[in-house]
């Protein structure tokens, strides 16, 4: 009976995982989309959960210590948190914590991790497709509609903003099985990186442009090591080539905001160094105030993810997910794991404008902190128990 389940649980996951990515997208509500998450994804990564330590008796890796530290310590700050709900954070670090035990199991089979993640992917391009056709066809501008009146078309999604950082993970995630792939992988993955990256262009919002270009400048000196160059190149062409098309309008659109961010994290800085030490524990309301386009205006988030975990768990919480990132870094480099450099990569930049994901429900902010990290670590993981079981036999 929990062989059938075990594979039933696997099976169920790749559901899930097509879920994550498109349910944003086609599914009739945010709710519809939580529970969907919760049901296909969450409850059978519970029980292989279970399964990876008790049955298994795998071992886990430093990414891994690190990700389960930092969510300990969240939960273990609300005894300190002027808004304290310790069930509310135990409950949701379980659902955070199991997400690299459910990559661990999806990428056993990478072929068909790759080919679901394209079919979603690709259910998405063509999604867009569908919209932009049919707004050339009524005559309208593009930029406008995506900015305007694709929302009304996708009711689950929160913003415009959100919309684009799910694009830029969506194409980071193209980018890395390009690279670690070939033959109709890449085909259609390139395919994709272009549908998407146009996408993002239209909707105006800097953050994905940057990370998307952070995680080419990132990838350039392993050109030089020979790793999967040729790919490796045309993807950064199809990058440039739109980049190129479109520079008058991206110089525009970088200069014609201004940095709010920056006084942003110098007031959420200021307000973390009452409690440097511990923080002020998980989910304490953080009112920034600060003065946009001469209206004064009060942010609840620092907009980074780095500093928001020093204001919840304070310079310990800041060590703790520091070294979640570098670890993941070094295992990438140390394997040479060209899918694990792109996600880390990417992680890494996007949490520099995102600061609200350390404790989410299943929504947008998983793309730029959950998610990225969570496959990383998923690899890790995988590595690791494959050499346990050659060293083995």
């Amino acid at each position: 009976m929990e062989k059938k389940i075990y594979r039933l649980s696997n099976f169920i996951l790749l559901f899930g995982w097509i879920t994550i990515i498109t349910g944003l997208f086609f599914l009739p509500s945010r709710h519809c989309y939580k529970n969907a998450v919760y049901a296909l994804f969450i409850c059978p990564a519970l029980f292989l959960s279970y399964h990876y330590f008790y049955r298994e008796r795998n071992r886990i890796t430093i990414p891994f210590l690190f990700f389960i530290c930092v969510l300990l310590w969240l939960i273990l700050s609300n005894l300190w948190a002027s808004d304290t709900d310790i069930i509310r954070a135990i409950r949701r670090a379980i659902v955070i914590g199991v997400t690299p035990i459910s990559f661990y199991y999806l990428l056993k089979d990478k072929r068909l991790f790759y080919w679901t993640t394209l079919l979603g992917v690709t259910s998405v391009s063509l999604f867009l497709i569908y919209w932009g056709w049919h707004t050339l066809f009524l005559h309208k501008s593009l930029t406008v509609f995506f900015r305007n009146h694709f929302l009304t078309h996708v009711r689950p999604m929160f913003n415009i903003l959100m919309l684009s950082h799910v694009l830029g993970f969506l194409t980071a995630v193209m980018i890395a099985i390009a690279l670690a792939t070939h033959g109709y992988l890449r085909i259609i993955s390139l395919f994709n990186i272009i549908i998407l990256s146009s996408a993002i262009l239209l909707l105006r919002e800097r953050t994905p442009i940057m990370v998307i270009l952070f995680v080419c400048v990132v990838l350039l000196p392993f050109n030089l090591m020979n790793l999967k160059s040729k790919i490796l190149w045309l993807s950064l062409a199809v990058i440039v080539i739109i980049i190129a098309f479109n520079w008058q309008y991206i110089t525009t659109l970088m200069l014609q905001k201004g940095f709010i961010r920056i006084d942003i994290w110098k007031e959420a800085m200021r307000i973390s160094f009452k409690n440097p030490f511990f923080g002020h524990g998980w989910d304490t309301p953080i009112l920034i105030h600060s003065i946009c386009r001469n209206v004064h205006r009060t942010f609840y988030d620092a907009h980074n993810l780095f500093i928001q975990m020093l204001f919840y768990g304070g310079l310990i919480g800041l060590i703790l997910i520091a070294g979640l990132y570098a670890s993941c870094f070094l295992f990438a480099l140390k394997n040479r794991s060209i899918f694990s450099i792109v996600l880390t990569a990417f992680g890494l930049a996007a949490v520099q404008t995102d600061g609200m994901g350390l404790l989410s429900k299943p929504k947008e902010e998983w793309f730029n902190v959950c998610l990225p990290i969570a496959i990383v670590i998923g690899l890790s993981l995988l590595m690791a128990n494959t050499k346990k079981d050659i060293g083995q036999h």
